[in-house]
C-alpha cells in the first residue's frame, strides 16, 4: 500500500470527533482517483505532543489487512513529506488534524480489505472495505 497523494484539511467527507481519537473513512472515487481514498480526523492533547503540533500528522499510521490471504499493509501517512505549522488546527487545549490520501489503485485487487488508523495511544474502528 502505498499513499499516492495526500491533503490536509476539512472536506465534506471528513470524518468528525466529539473528543480525542481519530477516525477513517474509505470510499472509492473512480471520477477523482482511481484508487481508494481515505479521510480521517486525528485529535490529541496538546500535552502528548511535546515538540508541537507539526507532529500530530507524523505519528499516524494507516494499516490495511486483507482476511482472506493474511497479507498486511502499514503505512505511515506523512513519510518524508513536509508538515507546516497550519496543518494542524489547534483550539484550547487540543489539537486537530484533518486529512485525504489517495492510495495507489490497485493494491487491494478484488477481495474485501480491513482498515484502521492509529495514532499513539488512539486506534479509529475498523472497516470493513469490500471492492
Amino acid at each position: 500500500m502505498r499513499i499516492r497523494s495526500l491533503t490536509f484539511g476539512r472536506s465534506a467527507r471528513t470524518p468528525s470527533l466529539r473528543g480525542l481519537g481519530i477516525a477513517i473513512t474509505v470510499t472509492k472515487e473512480p471520477q477523482q482517483d482511481p484508487g481508494l481514498v481515505v479521510y480521517g480526523t486525528c485529535r490529541i492533547a496538546k500535552a502528548d505532543l511535546p515538540a508541537g503540533r507539526q507532529e500530530l500528522p507524523r505519528g499516524i499510521v494507516l494499516v490495511a489487512i486483507n482476511p482472506v490471504t493474511q497479507g498486511s499493509y502499514v503505512v505511515n501517512l506523512v513519510g518524508e513529506r513536509l508538515v507546516f505549522e497550519d496543518d494542524a488546527e489547534e483550539a484550547g487545549s487540543e489539537c486537530t488534524v484533518a486529512f485525504r490520501c489517495a492510495l495507489e489503485p490497485g493494491f487491494t485487487g478484488n477481495l474485501p480489505t480491513l482498515f484502521h488508523a492509529s495514532c499513539r495511544q488512539y486506534v479509529s474502528d475498523v472497516l470493513w472495505v469490500v471492492p
